[in-house]
């Protein structure tokens, strides 16, 4: 039980990484709404793991279960797509980030740079 709590601490970890990293491409410039593709697909399997981990706490779960996956292929809207990928972002943050605080100490996050 201690091993799998430690690989959920570990994917959790790195996804929330992922996140900072896309939230920091997405508002390094003014242009990078152009890479809208990459972006839709990168936020879906982001979205797709973190319901997966959060699987385990439905009320946390329940604070992003509203979100749906982004059409990559969108043309017509996608500079709206790409802002409303921004605040998602923000909202799988936020879950991921409750659910580290409530299930894992403070060593346990320390030891893994967990902010």
């Amino acid at each position: 039980m201690e091993n799998q709590l430690a690989e959920i601490a570990k994917e959790a970890y790195v996804l929330a990484k992922q996140i900072a990293g896309m939230e920091e491409a997405m508002n390094a410039s003014k242009e990078a709404f152009r890479a809208y593709r990459s972006y839709a697909m990168n936020f879906n399997s982001i979205l797709e793991k973190t319901k997966r981990i959060l699987d385990s706490d439905k009320t946390i779960l329940s604070t992003v279960t509203h979100l749906t996956p982004r059409d990559p292929d969108e043309e017509t809207s996608y500079l709206k797509e790409f802002e409303g990928i921004k605040g998602d972002l923000a909202l799988l943050k936020a879950a991921l980030q409750s659910f580290f605080d409530f299930y894992f100490p403070k060593k346990e996050k320390e030891r893994i740079g967990f902010r």
